[in-house]
């Protein structure tokens, strides 16, 4: 009898695991998602730091616009949006941007972008 009890307790809390990151995953996937709100830009070298209200940043560079996992250029095409919000900008010597990598929430990389010298 404990050992049904014990495998009940298991599979209600398995279900509600599941049932959290099914939400959590359909709401990344969701395309009319909004963006949490802020991006962080972080200036390489010297970790110079910068907080932006994503509403103040073109749309472009507040989300990466996905359908059948390759990158498109709009939300209505997109079959998945999923926000930026971390920038890492890496610069060389003479102030020259040479790398731009782009970060979502989970800290995956979701764009790089990679300059002209």
């Amino acid at each position: 009898m404990k050992r049904l009890i014990a495998l009940a307790i298991v599979i209600v809390l398995a279900s509600g695991a599941l049932l959290f990151f099914r939400r959590e995953i359909l709401a990344m996937m969701n395309p009319k998602k909004d963006h949490p709100g802020t991006i962080l830009t972080v200036e390489n070298p010297g970790g110079k730091e910068t907080v932006q209200n994503a509403e103040d940043v073109p749309l472009r560079h507040r989300f990466v616009f996905l359908k059948d996992g390759k990158e498109v250029a709009t939300r209505e095409e997109a079959q998945t949006v999923i926000p930026i919000v971390r920038v890492d900008v890496f610069k060389g010597p003479d102030g020259a941007i040479l790398e731009i990598h782009e970060q979502g929430a989970n800290g995956q990389s979701l764009r790089r972008t990679y300059g002209n010298r």
